[in-house]
Parts: structure tokens; C-alpha cells; sequence
């Protein structure tokens, strides 16, 4: 696994540019030589030291102890020259604070150095005894962010001297072919990020608030101080009927928290909860009502102190919850009661879509609610003999409560099949060979059979109709 071997590499004690062998970093005693003869680095280009008299690739920034001191506030342009190349930083902090650390690729502003676009960087923090706290390679959820390369939020829980690292993908994990070159230029900040809620909060009277729009990320730092605690953060949305989608950071390695969060209306009834933010799952409901929310974040083991920190970063979506398939954007069908039997099954709106290969097939979304205890949706869809129906569902992976069952019925109303595994709690369905030409129908039901309903307990699902086996 990739981001294991990252993870393994980068946590070792004194990190270094050829991960096994903690010497000094390439360029710092040996390179090609570019220039003519010198006298100091100087006389050098920016990624090029003084070496023997004659300028070489190489930078003085290639272990803990001659990391470059950077300050809050500060940017920095580094090279990652030549190939394998680790760059060091050193940032003294009063203990306490959050921070937001970025890279960009120069070429942004006037007078920068265009930078190639094979550089890709990853940015580690460690404590001064080389313990990884956080790391990166594009932005926390996964996703990237317009204007930068990599972005890390992290925290600094005690006063002292904490390192900051950049390096190619590439050499982060270890590839074959490591990158590098006087062209992988980048612009390194350092800033000081908001603080956490302030305590004693509570739902009806939360810590902090942040005004949320549409199209934006916004990440909340989270400090439970003692065990027990729970920060609460309210959420002034956009819009009535807003998506909120809830994501954490995939790399927590430097807390002690098990990030967990629950979302709540403004009226305190539950929507979602959700276990281990960031690394399996990330909260979604998309329809809040009332233009507000409030988040409670929390340890999911009830832990606290003063390492039990992480960030909850909040989005909201456009209005009418929606996704894009095979670049055609298709809105969330809302269930409509009454759809409690196959004769009141709600019709899905099944879009012709094209695979890049060009093979042609139907696609649907829907998501819903079991609104009581026993409640049941059906729907039905349209399906040729021949085709095959694929089904995929979430359910907990975003916060839902619910354990869906999924049954399909054919045209006369015959059962054709029903399942109950997923890649979370709700059932995936791929390739059911249809039989006959006609209208389906698909039951959704609490598979317990236990479940009180309510808005926690809700479901999404992709119904897709392809006349090709799926892989």
C-alpha cells in the first residue's frame, strides 16, 4: 500500500532525502556541475550551491539541522533539485496553535520562475524528535485546491521547534523514477490558523460559528481539552434545503482523537453521526432545513487532552442535491411518500449516458428516508431483456444510522433477488441479468427491522442499466 509506505518512511527519526540511508541529502556534497568557477553560493543560481569551487545542483536545507527558519506568515520559494530531494524548515511556535501549511507551484506571479508540471510535493510536519504529526499530498480530503499544490492543517499542542518537510510524490513514495530539477520550484506559507471553539459550549449554545457558502471549504479545528468533551460549531448555510457535507483528513497520525461528528438541525433533532471522520467515511445530509446547523465534534471513545485535536472541514452544496455521471450532472430524486407498496412504487428518472468507450446505458440517483419504524420505498425503473442492473448504495460511510436491504422484483411482480452487503452498511448490487422486457421494481427496507426511522436513518442509491457486464 502507497500511503503506508509514506506513512512508514516518513515517521522515521530523522528523515532524510534518501529515506534509508539518513545521511546527507544529494547536491549538499556532490552534483553536476553547472556553472563556472565560485566563490560562495552566491555566485550561484537559486538552485545551485558553491561546491569545490564550481556551482552544482544541490540546496543547504537537507536535514533537521540546517532546516531554513520559516515564520508565521512567511513564504518561502525552495527547489526540489536535484532528484530525491527533501527540504527542511524550521518553524518555533509558543504551543497551541492550528496552521495552515501550503505549496504552490511558482509561475502565479510576476517575475516567478515557471514551474514544471510534472512537480507534484508532499508537506510533513514532525516534532523536534522526528515524530510525524501530519502530512499531505494534495488537499486533506483528498481532492485539490484551485492555486495550490499541497495543503496541511495540523497542530502544535506544546512551545518549541517543529519541522516542516517538502519532497516530490515521487520520492515520498519511494518511485523507480524520482523527480527533480531546477524547474520544480515552489512557494512554501506558513499561517496561523483560527482557534477551536471556545469552551463551555454546548448544542444550544455553541462555541463558534462560521458563515458558510456555497462552492467554498471551510475547516474547523476541534480541541477536546479533557475527556468527554465536545466542541460545537454552528453553521449559517446558504440556503433553506441545503446539501452539508461534512470531511475530515485522511492522514491523522499526530493525534490522539478518533474524530467522530454529529450534525444536528437548528431545532437539535439528530440528521447524522459519524465514526472515524476523514479516514472512513465523510458526513453528508443533503437536505438540511432551516438555514442553519450545528456540528457537535467529539472522540469517539469519549478521549480528550492536549493532543486530542482535528479538523472538520464543511462545504455545502449547490441547491438540489446533485452528482455528475459520465459528465452529465443528474439530480438526487428525493423519495416521495406515500411509496410504501409496489403499486405506489415512485418512477425513477433513468438518463441516457455514454461510457468514454462509448457503450451506451441508463443511469439514476435517488436518496431517502424510513421516516417511522417498519417504513418502506419502493421504486420502479424501466429494463430490457439482456441488460443487467448495477446498484450501489451508502448509507453509514455518511453518517446514516440505517442498515438498508435492497429486493428487485420483475415486471409481474416475482422476486428476483435481495441482498444486503456493500462497501458500507448499504447492499451493492452489480451485474443481475434481466429476464424480461418491462417495467422493475426495487423494495428498500430497514434490514433490522428494528429501527425507529427518523431523518438519521437515510440512504443513497445509483441505479444503473447497462446492456454490458459492469467491472
Amino acid at each position: 500500500m502507497r500511503i503506508l509506505a509514506l506513512a512508514l518512511s516518513l515517521s522515521a527519526c530523522h528523515p532524510t532525502d534518501e529515506i534509508t540511508d539518513p545521511g546527507t541529502k544529494p547536491g549538499d556534497d556532490t552534483g553536476e556541475m553547472t556553472s563556472d568557477d565560485c566563490e560562495g553560493d552566491d555566485a550561484c543560481a537559486d538552485w545551485e550551491i558553491c561546491e569545490g569551487g564550481s556551482c552544482i545542483d544541490g540546496d543547504r536545507n537537507g536535514s533537521f539541522a540546517q532546516a531554513v527558519p520559516i515564520a508565521w506568515d512567511e513564504s518561502i520559494t525552495g527547489y526540489l533539485n536535484p532528484q530525491s530531494d527533501w527540504d527542511y524548515y524550521a518553524l518555533t511556535v509558543q504551543g497551541g496553535e492550528f496552521a495552515r501549511i501550503s505549496t504552490r507551484p511558482t509561475g502565479a506571479e510576476v517575475g516567478e520562475p515557471q514551474a514544471s508540471d510534472e512537480m507534484d510535493t508532499v508537506v510533513a510536519t514532525y516534532d523536534a524528535d522526528g515524530a510525524l504529526l501530519s502530512w499531505e499530498d494534495d488537499y486533506p480530503t483528498g481532492g485539490s485546491v484551485s492555486g495550490s499544490d499541497s495543503i496541511v492543517y495540523t497542530y502544535f499542542p506544546t512551545a518549541g521547534t517543529y519541522i516542516i518537510a517538502v519532497m516530490d510524490y515521487t520520492t515520498a513514495f519511494d518511485s523507480d523514477e524520482k523527480h527533480g530539477g531546477s524547474d520544480f520550484s515552489y512557494v512554501l506559507n506558513v499561517q496561523e490558523y483560527s482557534s477551536a471553539p471556545d469552551e463551555e459550549d454546548s448544542l444550544g449554545s455553541p462555541g463558534a460559528d462560521r458563515e458558510i457558502k456555497e462552492g467554498y471549504l471551510y475547516p474547523v479545528p476541534v480541541l477536546l481539552e479533557r475527556e468527554g468533551d465536545s466542541d460545537w460549531i454552528e453553521l449559517n448555510l446558504p440556503y433553506d434545503d441545503c446539501p452539508v457535507l461534512l470531511r475530515g483528513s485522511a492522514h491523522l497520525d499526530g493525534t490522539d482523537a478518533l474524530p467522530r461528528v454529529r450534525l444536528y438541525t437548528a431545532e437539535q433533532d439528530l440528521l447524522l453521526d459519524l465514526d472515524e471522520l476523514g479516514t472512513n467515511g465523510a458526513g453528508l445530509y443533503p437536505d438540511v432545513d432551516g438555514g442553519k446547523a450545528v456540528i457537535e465534534a467529539l472522540d469517539s471513545e469519549g478521549g480528550g487532552g492536549d493532543n486530542h485535536w482535528f479538523f472538520v472541514i464543511v462545504s455545502a452544496y449547490e441547491q438540489g442535491y446533485s452528482t455528475t455521471t459520465e459528465g452529465v450532472e443528474l439530480a438526487y430524486q428525493i423519495d416521495d411518500e406515500p411509496n410504501d407498496a409496489l403499486e405506489q412504487a415512485q418512477l425513477l428518472t433513468q438518463t441516457d449516458v455514454q461510457t468514454s468507450g462509448g457503450s451506451d446505458y441508463t443511469a439514476a440517483h435517488l436518496w431517502g428516508t424510513q421516516d417511522s419504524e417498519g417504513d418502506e420505498d419502493w421504486y420502479a425503473f424501466h429494463a430490457q431483456a439482456g441488460h443487467f442492473l448495477n446498484v450501489y448504495g451508502t448509507a453509514d460511510y455518511n453518517g446514516s444510522l440505517m442498515d438498508p436491504a435492497v429486493e428487485v422484483y420483475d415486471a409481474s411482480g416475482a422476486l428476483l433477488n435481495t441482498w444486503y452487503d456493500g462497501s458500507d452498511d448499504a447492499p451493492d448490487l452489480e451485474n443481475l441479468l434481466i429476464e424480461t422486457t418491462g417495467t422493475h421494481y426495487m423494495r428498500v427496507y430497514d434490514e433490522t427491522g428494528a429501527a425507529p426511522g427518523g431523518a438519521p436513518w437515510f440512504y443513497r442509491f445509483s441505479v444503473y442499466v447497462t446492456d454490458f457486464e459492469a467491472s
